[in-house]
């Protein structure tokens, strides 16, 4: 060991401790750590499912907006497919561990800024070792998922290092660009290595074990076969980030089969046609990806020349903001489709753009009834079927409510609080005094609300409605089947009379409801015959 790489435990934890308070003092580092927690928890639980994947992700526009470009990439669309508009119908093809991965990598990815110059490298570096790691997971038994995001986290000291710190950043650059090794760089100017660092902060961020020890520095040779399922983990990442570094200096996958067997034994368990064929899925992936992240470019582009990458102007999500728009997988990454020229799901208090709201709902029927008979589970195109007329009619909130003996639960839904109505067992009953969902239910009548706050009619609206902010202009729609009225649909803006719309939407509308319902009595039926 070099005699500079010799200090005491102590020195070096003052050292992670300073850069981690550095880091604190930014504003929005707190917020990739929770942002961060919360895909990797996604991630690592063993019942995520389609509907709570996609509560989450609607919530962020710039990553719904990802999740739709990559879902519509020549990768993953097949050949005369029609576009995919909705986040739900997205999920169901991508499936759940891909959209989990793009999750936690644009999270963050959004955080950490643009991806130009030597951060763009380090994000290429990051991504394509991390894809080749998923490639290459199978022929040791290990989940394709846990080697892409243990890889991924193998490389968040050296990207947080050049986001954070990016004077150390160029020093580290310049020395190595002298012929010296990067991880003596590093050392010489941080006073640690960037991987210890990186492992500090997942440990700061309680991350799960299993990916802090993924990401650990490995000791000793590289064996010759992989035995233990952490060490095999640990060993594919670090031959995964190995790759990584040589493509940042040039070289191509293809060409590393020789170099890294001869530095990685176990890797000549995969033979050179094996690998052959490894690195050309990862390569189209690789690019794909980019596409989906970045919006144009791929990475290999990067590491030929940094400073080609666009600056698209990355913020953080809110969902006023105007992110990328999916591109069309016949026309290329620069297609103009329906999302080009306006938000995923532009601020509620925007008027309803009544053509638009009757192509996007008519467009999203026909993926809804596309999962319909592809035997999808009700939970899914429940949510998909609530993401339709939210972002057609630019809703504040869209709840589904079902009928359980005499009160209506909410049971599916796009809302700011839905997490919090779901966990409180919220309802509105059926019985006691009478309001206007009571009547709505009843009666079967659609009923539109021009504005909430009229006294009379705030005497008349449920007391736990009364409590959800704005919302001022309201749509009641019952759902029923030919036998009963089974739930509700709620949908809400919020200014007055935003729902004064024209007859023919109105009819679209219905026809999107009378969707709904026609889903839910096909899961019953289901459900029924399986008893």
């Amino acid at each position: 060991m070099d005699p500079m790489e010799q200090s005491s435990e102590s020195s070096a934890q003052s050292v992670l401790a300073s850069l981690w308070e550095r880091m604190n003092a930014q504003g929005e580092f707190p917020a990739l750590a929770r942002s961060v927690g919360l895909v990797v928890q996604l991630a690592e639980s063993n019942d995520a499912r389609v509907d709570h994947l996609a509560s989450v992700i609607l919530r962020d526009v710039s990553l719904a907006s990802r999740i739709l470009r990559l879902a519509n990439s020549a990768t993953y669309r097949r050949s005369g497919m029609p576009e995919i508009t909705t986040v739900s119908r997205a999920l169901v093809l991508l499936g759940l561990e891909t959209v989990r991965n793009l999750a936690l990598t644009s999270v963050v990815l959004q955080r950490l800024g643009n991806a130009q110059g030597t951060i763009a490298v380090e994000w290429a570096r990051a991504l394509v070792s991390a894809l080749f790691a998923e490639q290459l997971a199978p022929s040791f038994r290990i989940k394709g998922e846990r080697a892409f995001l243990s890889t991924l986290f193998r490389h968040l000291g050296r990207l947080l290092i050049h986001h954070y710190f990016s004077e150390e950043a160029a020093q580290i650059q310049a020395l190595v660009a002298a012929g010296m090794s990067e991880a003596k760089a590093e050392y010489q100017v941080l006073g640690v290595h960037c991987a210890t660092f990186g492992l500090f902060v997942a440990k700061a961020w309680g991350l799960p074990l299993a990916v802090q020890q993924a990401i650990a520095p490995t000791v000793g040779a590289p064996p010759v076969t992989l035995t233990q399922e952490q060490d095999a983990v640990r060993w594919l990442t670090a031959a995964a980030e190995a790759a990584g570094a040589q493509l940042a200096q040039g070289k191509t996958l293809a060409a590393l089969y020789g170099e890294l067997t001869h530095r990685y034994p176990f890797l000549k368990s995969i033979d050179a046609s094996q690998w052959q064929a490894s690195t050309k899925r990862c390569e189209e992936a690789a690019a794909q990806w980019w596409r989906a992240l970045e919006g144009a470019g791929d990475p290999f582009t990067v590491f030929a020349d940094p400073g080609t990458q666009p600056d698209h102007g990355r913020k953080a999500p809110h969902r006023a903001h105007s992110p990328e728009a999916p591109a069309d997988a016949s026309a290329g990454p620069t297609a103009k489709t329906d999302h080009d020229n306006d938000d995923y799901a532009p601020d509620p208090q925007t008027p309803v753009d009544e053509a638009q709201a009757m192509r996007r709902i008519l467009v999203g029927i026909e993926e809804y009834s596309q999962s319909l008979l592809e035997g999808q589970p009700w939970a899914s195109v429940a949510v998909m079927a609530c993401e339709i007329a939210w972002r057609a009619l630019r809703c504040e909130r869209i709840l589904l409510f079902l009928c359980e003996g005499d009160r209506l639960v909410p049971a599916f839904g796009i809302a700011p609080e839905w997490r919090d109505l779901r966990a409180a067992l919220w309802h509105i009953p059926l019985s006691g005094p009478g309001h206007v969902f009571q009547l709505a239910v009843a009666r079967g009548l659609d009923i539109e609300i021009e504005m909430r706050s009229d006294p009379a009619i705030a005497a008349k609206f449920p007391d736990a409605m009364r409590r959800l902010p704005r919302g001022e202009s309201v749509l009641l729609l019952p759902l029923r089947t030919r036998d009963e009225t089974f739930g509700l649909a709620y949908l809400d803006k919020p200014l007055p009379r935003q729902f004064q719309l024209s007859p023919e939407l109105k009819r679209v509308i219905r026809l999107w409801r009378n969707q709904v319902a026609l889903g839910w009595a096909q899961a019953r039926t289901k459900a029924q015959e399986a008893v």
